[in-house]
């Protein structure tokens, strides 16, 4: 699957293609469309996040059916158990394809994986602080642990930040990418965490190692004032990391 730069916190259509229009004709890399849902949003209830989480009647017309980009619905929820049944409620109200979703789950039983996730569809883990935390932020404990996801997953994202703007460690970061790549060459890779056209520089010394790399950005692409997506922000990120990853 291709890599992708990512934004992640889109409510409309008119959010993507403005970022679309500057993506370059020969990308390496998709643009990952990233739509927030969680279980309180598929039930109707309110979020402490009313920017970045579109109501279930609205979350399908934001995809785009377009090469370049890669739809993922980002998914959160406080009730594991009964995954299956939130997805295929999902599944229901995203009229518009997509492509997958990334699990923002902190290391989910893989028998409820297994019986959830619909296959063909892009599966990205997000391993955040509580998951780093839980194999001791050890590069070949993590490497183990991706052993119980054979089959299940597509993708892992390292994101210690989860959406709140904390920069990554990008020496840790390598390490722990780096260690998976070695027992799971199949498995995709990418980071997040505090993530903008002016701290690209994270990212720079990744890309050497790893030219396939997925990058995501949510926290710092944000207008501080109503949390909205800042646009300009969004374009210059996207800019940025599309001639990062061309120049190598």
């Amino acid at each position: 699957m291709a890599p992708y730069i990512g934004i992640t916190g889109f409510m409309t259509q008119a959010e993507v293609r403005a970022v679309l229009d500057v993506i370059p004709h020969d990308a390496s890399h998709q643009l990952m469309v990233g739509v927030l849902a969680s279980w309180k949003t598929i039930r109707g209830l309110g979020n402490k996040y009313p920017s970045r989480y579109p109501t279930m009647q609205n979350i399908g017309s934001i995809f785009v059916n377009d090469p370049r980009v890669v739809n993922l619905v980002h998914y959160a929820t406080d009730d594991i158990s009964t995954l299956d049944e939130q997805l295929e409620n999902l599944e229901r109200h995203v009229c518009q394809p997509h492509d997958g979703y990334q699990l923002n789950l902190c290391w989910p039983k893989p028998a409820i994986l297994a019986k959830s996730l619909l296959p063909g569809l892009r599966r990205v883990l997000q391993v955040g602080r509580p998951a780093l935390e839980l194999v001791g932020y050890a590069p070949a404990a993590l490497a183990l642990e991706m052993y119980s996801y054979d089959g299940l997953i597509t993708d892992i994202l390292i994101d210690p930040s989860a959406g709140k703007g904390f920069a990554f460690d990008p020496v840790q970061a390598s390490e722990l990418l780096l260690a998976v790549r070695e027992r799971h060459p199949k498995i995709g890779l990418g980071v997040a965490g505090g993530l903008s056209a002016k701290t690209l520089n994270l990212v720079e010394p990744l890309v050497r190692l790893i030219p396939d790399l997925s990058i995501d950005a949510e926290g710092r692409l944000r207008n501080p004032a109503d949390d909205n997506l800042d646009l300009k922000q969004a374009c210059e990120y996207v800019s940025a990391a599309f001639e990062l990853f061309r120049q190598g």
